[in-house]
């Protein structure tokens, strides 16, 4: 018989250096909240970028794939009014404002 040993939780703040350039950019325009690269251990994250980075390492929002408006609307459908949805119409504003 094997056992089993559990693995490791992450911590949002780690999950958060899968964020990239862009992600923070819009957390930061989004929340008012920087997150700096490779920051991993300077206490809490907010909810969006909390939920975009564990997207992120589950892979439901893969490494390349910009965040979108139909990703943000879904994010605040699963989410539900807490604890994104405050979020999520200023990070709409800010895709429209910077999306090519």
């Amino acid at each position: 018989m094997s056992i089993t040993r559990p693995t490791p939780r992450r911590s949002a703040r780690a999950d958060a250096t899968t964020l990239t350039d862009r992600d923070r950019e819009l957390i930061l325009q989004a929340t008012g909240q920087r997150i700096d690269p490779g920051e991993t251990s300077r206490g809490w994250i907010n909810a969006l970028a909390t939920a975009i980075a564990a997207d992120r390492v589950a892979g439901r929002l893969p490494a390349g794939q910009e965040v979108t408006e139909v990703y943000l609307r879904d994010l605040a459908r699963r989410y539900g009014r807490y604890p994104v949805a405050g979020y999520v119409e200023p990070a709409l504003r800010h895709l429209s404002q910077h999306t090519h």
